[in-house]
C-alpha cells in the first residue's frame, strides 16, 4: 500500500515537471523584429533574455505581458519609445533604468507601482504620464531623470520613495496628491529648477535633505498635518524667500544656506525650538 502510494507520489511529480517543461507554470514570451521595432507578445513578465543582445530603437509590448521585469532594458541606449498593454501591473526593480534615449513613457491605467530605480538615469526622459492606479513611487525611481521638467503624480499615490526624484535639475513643479503621506529622505534632493512645491493637508512626514540644494524654490507652506522634518530638509535652497510651519511641527527646521529668507509665519508652540535652533528671530511672524 505505501510503495502505490510512493508511485502515486512520483507520477504526480513527473506530471508536474512535464507541465512546467511545456510552459504550464512558466512565462511565454515571444519576440519579433521589423526593422528597428521589437514586438513582445504573449503572456508573463517580459526579462532581458526574452529578446537577447538586441537593442531596440522602438519597442511595442503587446496585450496579455503583465510586467515588465527587473532590469528588463536596463541600458538599452538606442531605445526612443515604448509603448506598454493595458492589464500591465508592474514596473520591476530598474526596469528601463539608463535608457538614455528614451524620450517619453505613458504608463497604463493597470500598473500600481513603479519599482525601484525603474527610471533611473533615463537622462533622455521629458514626459511620462502616471495613470491614476499607481499607489506607489519607488527609491530612486526617476533618479538623476535630468531632462525630466514636468510630471503629474495621481490622486491615489501614497509614498514618494527615497531619492525618488533626486537629481532632476530640469524639473520646476510639482504638485503632490491628498493621498501622501509620506515624502522619502532626498527625495527632491538637488532638483535645482524647482520652483513651486503644493503640500496637501496629510503629509506627516518630510525626510532627511528632501529638498536639500533645491536652489530655485522660492516659498514653502508646511500643512498643520505634518509632525516632522528630517535633518537638512531646506539645506541650501538659496531662494527661498518666505516659509509657513504648520501647528503639528515639534521642532523647529534646519534653514542653513537659505541666504534670500525674509519671513517665517510659525505657531508659538515652536517658540523655544526656534531659540534653540538659532534662526534669525527677527525673521517669524509669529502666530
Amino acid at each position: 500500500m505505501k510503495a502505490k502510494r510512493i508511485t502515486t507520489l512520483i507520477m504526480a511529480l513527473a506530471l508536474m515537471l512535464s507541465l512546467s517543461a511545456c510552459g504550464g507554470n512558466r512565462d511565454d514570451i515571444h519576440a519579433r523584429i521589423e526593422g528597428d521595432t521589437l514586438y513582445l507578445s504573449g503572456r508573463g513578465t517580459v526579462n532581458h533574455e526574452d529578446f537577447d543582445d538586441f537593442s531596440p530603437v522602438i519597442v511595442v509590448v503587446e496585450k496579455g505581458i503583465t510586467g515588465i521585469g527587473e532590469g528588463a532594458f536596463h541600458m538599452c541606449g538606442n531605445m526612443t519609445e515604448i509603448t506598454l498593454p493595458e492589464g500591465m501591473k508592474s514596473i520591476g526593480d530598474g526596469a528601463f533604468s539608463a535608457c538614455s534615449s528614451l524620450k517619453t513613457v505613458t504608463l497604463p491605467e493597470s500598473v500600481k507601482s513603479i519599482g525601484e530605480g525603474a527610471f533611473r538615469e533615463c537622462s533622455g526622459l521629458l514626459l511620462i504620464s502616471l495613470p491614476e492606479s499607481v499607489e506607489s513611487i519607488g527609491q530612486a525611481a526617476f533618479y538623476r531623470c535630468s531632462s525630466l521638467m514636468s510630471i503629474n503624480l495621481p490622486e491615489g499615490l501614497k509614498s514618494i520613495g527615497d531619492a525618488a526624484f533626486n537629481g532632476c535639475s530640469s524639473l520646476t513643479e510639482i504638485t503632490l496628491p491628498e493621498g501622501v503621506k509620506t515624502i522619502g529622505e532626498y527625495a527632491f534632493l538637488e532638483c535645482s529648477s524647482l520652483t513651486s512645491v503644493s503640500l496637501p493637508e496629510g503629509v506627516e512626514s518630510i525626510g532627511v535633505g528632501a529638498f536639500y540644494g533645491c536652489r530655485s524654490l522660492r516659498s514653502i507652506n508646511l500643512p498643520d498635518s505634518v509632525k516632522s522634518v528630517g535633518a537638512e530638509a531646506f539645506i541650501l535652497c538659496e531662494s527661498l524667500s518666505e516659509v509657513t510651519l504648520g501647528t503639528g511641527l515639534q521642532e523647529f527646521p534646519s534653514f542653513d544656506g537659505a541666504y534670500a529668507l525674509t519671513r517665517i509665519k510659525a505657531p508659538r508652540s515652536l517658540q523655544e525650538s526656534a531659540i534653540k535652533s538659532g534662526i534669525d528671530l527677527s525673521l517669524i511672524e509669529w502666530y
